[in-house]
């Protein structure tokens, strides 16, 4: 079978455009260089395959579509401070990430690479893991981690670093503290007020930090970008909550962009803030007091209760709803499924009896994917995701560790332990081993986490290189595509300044 005949007539397509508002042909684009003749970004909707279209002929197929509309989807499970390991995982794959880009630059593609990122304005310097993302998705703690990879495109460094401040400030709490509540059956653990300033200080901070000073801003913009929807070129984020209401337990998605369904109820909460946003999809019940946006709607809390702790299949649905011809004039290149390490005995008792009162509240986030595995593979072949991983899974901590565990050492047993160190390995000026050194739980999180990446050392190299692959794929095919991906905080506020 020729996989072209799947393809529409391609006479009527326009060119690219390129930066320079020019047709980008071949003998254009190529400049001295060798590479690919570019993509159209105009291709017609592609016919559904059968099932004799699978295997070599799938392939060619593959090959063909425009690498623009080839879509790499992260998503981040809920698991409380246990989002840490997650976190160091992330740290390991940029730095994989940056490697194999730094590797490609001394080989015999460097005049091509400097070329594109001339072009595309790429720079390895200032590199973000939302620059490979075309949409990353999270609940709960994975929810916070969506935002900050995505809406705020902060280096994974920064991430860990708030993951720090709040364990020590948020749930560094006594054990008579959470007593006195019950176990947060008649109040919250854990103080509301706080931890909202904090993410409210981390969001000014970031978008503060990318603007000259009299730019600056007080208060956290929209979670929602008014001026971008689901095809807009650039990283999109969607965090998943549900409806603080015991009978119907409905997911609410709190989006970057803007929905493509007029009449979509979850519209009214597009005025949230970012703050508003990674307090609501984190508003575990118990934990902290369900997010009230006032007349917007209704409360909010954490998106576990709505069976989205593992958010891959309300992504899916999600992509379903907001792409157009229901996605099927896109693929997905390749699908993350982010988890939280293993869960602690006490969450599972926690969760069982909870389950009693919530029958939605009890979840399996690795049954969860082995469902929607399951899922893929009854989906047409062109909706089928090209490749899928699934990273700190069941049994990838060998330590049981809660949702909200975050033990320090105290500042005496600390100094001690410091000194004994010096002895035996005098710190140097970057040394920043002693950054954890309080934080037990946090180190016991990293420790796990590196001894698990040992584990999965070839998938997260095959997972760089495929990512690096792509994204230089679209740089050749469309580098005004490529642009988009590479903007800043900065360039968002100079528009929200215009209006």
């Amino acid at each position: 079978m020729d996989p072209q005949a799947l393809i529409a007539d391609e006479s009527c397509l326009e060119p690219d455009i390129g930066s320079g508002g020019e047709a980008q042909t071949e003998e254009t684009y190529q400049q001295g260089f060798k590479g690919p003749k570019p993509y159209s970004s105009a291709r017609s909707s592609i016919t559904v395959l059968s099932d004799t279209a699978a295997g070599k002929d799938l392939e060619e197929y593959i090959s063909d579509v425009d690498p623009c509309k080839r879509l790499v989807i992260f998503s981040c499970d809920g698991g409380g401070i246990r989002g840490y390991f997650t976190l160091v995982l992330l740290e390991d794959l940029m730095e994989r990430i940056i490697k194999y880009e730094e590797d490609l630059r001394q080989g015999k593609d460097k005049e091509l690479l400097e070329h594109l990122d001339m072009q595309t304005g790429f720079s390895v310097k200032e590199i973000r893991l939302c620059w490979y993302l075309d949409f990353i998705t999270g609940t709960s703690t994975g929810g916070i981690i969506a935002i900050m990879i995505g809406r705020l495109k902060m280096p994974i460094n920064k991430c860990l670093r708030l993951y720090e401040d709040i364990g020590e400030q948020i749930f560094n709490t006594s054990l008579m503290s959470k007593a006195k509540k019950i176990w947060g059956l008649l109040a919250p653990k854990f103080d509301t007020a706080k931890f909202e300033a904090l993410l409210e200080k981390a969001v000014v901070d970031e978008f503060n930090g990318t603007t000259s000073t009299e730019q600056q801003i007080q208060k956290a913009p929209s979670m929602t970008d008014p001026d971008t929807d689901s095809t807009t070129p650039g990283c999109k984020t969607v965090v998943f909550a549900c409806l603080n209401n015991t009978i119907d337990w409905l997911v609410v998605k709190l989006r970057s962009y803007r929905s493509r369904i007029p009449d979509d109820p979850d519209n009214k909460y597009s005025n949230l803030t970012i703050t508003q946003a990674a307090r609501a999809t984190a508003a575990a019940q118990g934990c902290f007091a369900p997010l009230e946006p006032g007349d917007q709607g209704p409360g909010l809390v954490d998106g576990s209760c709505a069976e989205a702790k593992n958010p891959c299949k309300v992504t899916i649905s999600e992509l379903d709803d907001q792409l157009p011809k229901g996605g099927f004039d896109h693929r997905i290149h390749t699908f993350v499924s982010m988890g939280t390490a293993k869960k602690s005995r006490l969450r599972k008792l926690q969760s069982h009896t909870l389950s009693l009162l919530i029958p939605k509240v009890k979840e399996d986030p690795d049954r969860d994917w082995r469902k929607q595995c399951a899922g893929f593979d009854r989906k047409p072949h062109e909706k089928r995701p090209e490749k899928t991983y699934r990273f700190g899974g069941a049994g990838s901590c060998s330590v049981r560790i809660g949702l909200d565990e975050c033990k320090l050492r105290s500042h005496t047993l600390r100094a001690w332990h410091r000194v004994k160190s010096m002895f035996r390995d005098p710190p140097t000026a970057t040394d920043d081993s002693n950054n954890l050194d309080r934080h037990i739980t946090l180190k016991t999180l990293r420790s796990e986490a590196e001894r698990y990446i040992k584990e999965k050392c070839q998938q997260l190299d095959e997972l760089a290189k495929r990512l690096v692959d792509h994204r230089i794929a679209r740089a050749k095919a469309n580098p005004g595509f490529a642009r988009k991906f590479y903007g800043s905080l900065a360039d968002e506020l100079r528009r929200l300044r215009k209006k």
